[in-house]
């Protein structure tokens, strides 16, 4: 449990916190009012977490190994946006969000695009 809390808190003040600083410009903001040196620091920030997060994920199926967890649904609704990031995600993560999106719960909460 405490590994999961943890991924749960990473998630969140590593990952959500700066896919906020690029997903609400992209998605709700005329291109004019981007801050682009914010959103640049969010994705050298996102970058630098999904190094750690790749090392950590490994080529498990979820991030507390074999059961799909708390940990994974932390990040699953910011995995729906990856593609505004603009870099390329590792591929054991990409795959990981692949899963976690095609997920029943995941697909029938998906936000309109």
């Amino acid at each position: 449990r405490a590994g999961v809390l943890r991924q749960m808190l990473l998630a969140d003040m590593e990952f959500a916190r700066h896919m906020g600083f690029i997903i609400f410009p992209k998605r709700y903001l005329p291109e004019a009012k981007w801050d682009r040196d914010a959103m640049a620091a969010a994705a050298k920030a996102i970058k630098r977490h999904f190094k750690h997060l790749s090392a950590e994920l490994g080529d498990a199926e979820w991030l507390s190994g074999a059961n799909f967890s708390l940990a994974d649904v932390s990040y699953a609704p910011f995995m729906e946006f990856r593609a505004l990031i603009e870099f390329d995600i590792p591929e054991n993560i990409e795959q990981w969000a692949q899963r976690m999106l095609a997920r029943p719960s995941a697909a029938a909460t998906k936000p309109a695009q």
